[in-house]
């Protein structure tokens, strides 16, 4: 398995739909993994039909929490938008930590029993955000700040609600990470430079102890 890292300047492969109009150069990096061929087997299929397969790698939850936390600075707060979450059920341990930290955290319910979660979070609860599945069925935001946010609620409520994020929301940030389902991870900033992406995605990878190649795009 290797790790596969790109980041860009603006354009089509931002990340995540911005809003508005930008005032400061949109800097954005993605990281994910590609099999290897020693990760590849094969199996049959009705005793015929022999295919292919790779076994998804353990370490994701890690390196979700892992490249987070790093973008997070020293003192840091996040708000994450979690969702959907089918049951809220795999996020009690979370809630829980949040109510015993004295952060607030409130459920958004729409059709067919879709719940999405925003809460503001510190470094510590990151992990619990990559707990379980969740993030195979679900595609999580975290935006991260040096300070609090007083009025965090409402902008991610309309962020939510408008499928994109404001230009005006991005630059009082450090950055908005997300994962896109069990994929990889993407990070969107004005404030981070490539460099420092770049740097981070290179730490994680020697964490993990897998290899990373660098693609232009």
């Amino acid at each position: 398995m290797k790790l596969v890292f790109w980041a860009g300047i603006g354009g089509d492969n931002i990340p995540l739909k911005p809003l508005g109009m930008s005032t400061l150069p949109v800097n954005w990096s993605k990281l994910h993994w590609v099999p290897t061929e020693e990760d590849w087997g094969t199996k049959r299929i009705l005793r015929i039909f022999r295919v292919r397969y790779y076994r998804e790698p353990k370490w994701i939850p890690q390196l979700y929490t892992d490249f987070t936390t790093m973008c997070m600075p020293e003192g840091g707060f996040a708000y994450i938008i979690l969702s959907p979450i089918w049951g809220i059920g795999q996020f009690d341990t979370l809630r829980n930590s949040l109510e015993m930290s004295g952060f607030r955290s409130f459920v958004v319910s729409e059709k067919r029993r879709k719940e999405t979660l925003f809460a503001q979070v510190q470094r510590e609860h990151i992990e619990m955000v990559f707990k379980g599945n969740s993030w195979q069925v679900g595609q999580h935001f975290i935006l991260i700040s040096r300070e609090k946010i007083s009025d965090w609620a409402e902008p991610l409520k309309e962020s939510y609600e408008s499928h994109g994020f404001d230009y005006d929301l991005l630059n009082r940030l450090e950055c908005i990470v997300s994962n896109y389902w069990e994929h990889g991870i993407e990070a969107t900033s004005a404030v981070m430079s490539i460099e420092s992406l770049r740097e981070i995605a290179s730490r994680v990878s020697d964490r993990l102890n897998i290899p990373m190649e660098i693609e232009s795009k």
